[in-house]
């Protein structure tokens, strides 16, 4: 493929921005503030709505956090006793996992949440 037909097939799509970067375009669309320089002003427009922004939503998914971490925390803890042919109690794993464990399906579920988000939007 040249790369003129490139440029022209991404000229009006969005570009999500993750992480901070210097400049700006038009065509970009920025995941939270962090992906900003504070130095410069930009309309709310470029930047995506958390889906936790609203409170009640927030609380609802947290519940359903800790409902999915206990779920997955049931199958490692007998998938890592199989695995290192071990007979170890909940207590053990959740002290060993139980912190990375609960980071990890926070952050996935979040991060799900926004993708779902963007990809719900049409004009993105």
């Amino acid at each position: 493929m040249n790369k003129t037909f490139n440029k022209l097939e991404y000229k009006n799509k969005k570009i999500l921005i993750t992480s901070k970067i210097d400049h700006h375009n038009k065509n970009y669309l920025y995941l939270n503030y962090g992906c900003l320089d504070l130095k410069k002003s930009l309309s709310n427009k470029y930047i995506l709505k958390h889906p936790w922004e609203n409170k009640q939503q927030y609380f609802k998914d947290i519940n359903k956090i800790k409902r999915l971490n206990l779920i997955i925390f049931k199958e490692f803890k007998q998938i890592l006793n199989n695995y290192f042919k071990i007979k170890k109690d909940k207590r053990y794993w959740k002290i060993i996992i139980g912190p990375w464990l609960h980071c990890f399906v926070y952050i996935y579920y979040e991060k799900n949440l926004i993708i779902n988000q963007i990809l719900k939007k049409k004009k993105y």
